[in-house]
Parts: C-alpha cells; sequence; structure tokens
C-alpha cells in the first residue's frame, strides 16, 4: 500500500541522513591540522613535464610522500600532516632540483612549480671477476650513448 511505501521511503531516508551526520566529523577530523601543496613541473622553456617523481619529506618527523606529475606536468598533494618539508624532483635524463624549508601550516595551500633544466648524465659501471671492465658514457644533450671497454679509456 501507499502508506507502506511511504514509511519504508521515510526509514530509508533517515538511514541515509543518519550515514552523513556521522561521516561529515570523520572527514572533518581527516583533513584537520593539515596542508595542501602542489605545483607544475616545467622545462627551460615553460613547457610541462609530464612523468617526474615529486618527493617530500617531513625534516622533522620523516613523513615521506611520493608522487609523480600528471600529463601536464601538475602535481598535488593534498591533506599533508604540516610542518616542515624537504621537496626534491627529478625526471630521466634532467637535472634534479631540492627545494627546502617548505613550511606548511594548517589549512594552508602552497603552490610551488619548479624548473628542471638539461644536464650531462654520466654513468660507470664496474664489473669484476670473469666479465671484461666497461663503463657507459651518455649524454643526456645529445642523446648519445656508447660503450666504452678498459681499452677505449
Amino acid at each position: 500500500t501507499r502508506s507502506h511505501r511511504v514509511l519504508h521511503l521515510a526509514g530509508a531516508l533517515g538511514v541515509v541522513v543518519a550515514m552523513m551526520l556521522t561521516a561529515t566529523p570523520a572527514a572533518a577530523q581527516a583533513t584537520a591540522g593539515t596542508a595542501e601543496i602542489g605545483g607544475t613541473v616545467y622545462d627551460t622553456e615553460s613547457k610541462p613535464l609530464p612523468g617526474a617523481t615529486v618527493f617530500l619529506q617531513n625534516i622533522d618527523t620523516g613523513y615521506k610522500r611520493s608522487l609523480v606529475s600528471d600529463a601536464q606536468g601538475h602535481w598535488s598533494a593534498p591533506t599533508m600532516p604540516v610542518g616542515n618539508y624537504q621537496l626534491d624532483v627529478s625526471l630521466s635524463g634532467l637535472v634534479p632540483v631540492r627545494v627546502s624549508k617548505l613550511a606548511l601550516s594548517v589549512g594552508m595551500t602552497i603552490t610551488r612549480d619548479v624548473t628542471l633544466t638539461m644536464g650531462t648524465v654520466t654513468e660507470t659501471i664496474v664489473v669484476s671477476g670473469q666479465a671484461e671492465t666497461s663503463r657507459n658514457s651518455c649524454s643526456s644533450a645529445h642523446r648519445y650513448c656508447r660503450s666504452l671497454t678498459a681499452s677505449d679509456s
């Protein structure tokens, strides 16, 4: 009957309202005492760099969070515990950037854009034992790599 449907609907509505009232304080507690930091990673021509690793570490507590910049170079770290942070941004073939002493206070939102520059990347690998000693020399500026044997050095 119609009265049973109304009662059933009212009961369901009461359950939904009760869930909302109990969820709201929990959501507020989850963000209480936190801040947000984000930004964009660029190259020297102000083009966004997707895929950059963004690493945040609270220098007082050791808390860590690692992120990756999206297709537009954006990154965001919401609900960060307040404190003093160090920011490290890196992408293969580019010179990493470190920003020290970022202070996050309750409710604060910080935007920190970072520019990564081209650099020379060199890696030396030494193999012991039966294998021949070799080393790889790579220059990211020229996207050129070659393998050198001990006799080439």
